[in-house]
């Protein structure tokens, strides 16, 4: 078993990402009406229904899930490295929403369990996982230049599912 392998950190770390990521979207759920009814002409029709945002919110941690046991039971590096375009995503997430909350002068849903959980977790994880496996600046950059354009796209691909299920009335219309 390759976890045996692993510093208890480092998988503390990994097996942490699934609930963070959970507690994160229950957050972002928890408003979202609102979010939408705000900002519907951003949104477009694609995303201004709850049923997607619920299908993605639910369906991110169980896909984090999977792909953080896999990291556990794999002895390879690349899906470490994967864990943490991940990790670097969430972060980037969770900066966005305070900006938004910035720009906007009110707090946005994610913003609290960004500020309060989010941002906690990943910084200690970029800390443990540069400690732990000896990771350079160099490739922190190159990993947060990749999380720049998997993090938005993985939202973007279960928003699009959730949608996608709605119109074939497989998920319920709120």
């Amino acid at each position: 078993m390759y976890y045996l392998d692993m510093p208890l950190n480092i998988c503390a770390v990994i097996l942490l990402f699934p609930a963070v990521l959970a507690a994160h979207n229950l957050d972002e759920c928890w408003r979202i009406d609102e979010f939408i009814r705000l900002h519907r002409h951003l949104l477009r029709c694609r995303c201004s229904q709850r049923s997607p945002v619920f299908f993605a919110a639910s369906l991110l941690p169980l896909a984090a899930a999977v792909l953080c046991a896999a990291i556990i039971q794999h002895p390879v590096p690349i899906p470490r490295y994967i864990a943490n375009i991940f990790i670097v995503a969430l972060l980037l997430n969770a900066l966005g929403h305070c900006i938004l909350s910035l720009m906007q002068r009110s707090i946005t849903p994610g913003t609290l369990s960004a500020m309060m959980l989010v941002m906690p977790y990943c910084v200690m994880a970029i800390v443990i996982m540069t400690r732990g496996l000896g990771y350079t600046l160099r490739t922190w950059i190159h990993i947060t230049g990749i999380a720049v354009v998997t993090g938005p796209a993985t939202i973007f691909l279960f928003l699009g599912l959730g949608h996608g299920l709605m119109r074939c009335k497989m998920l319920p219309q709120r």
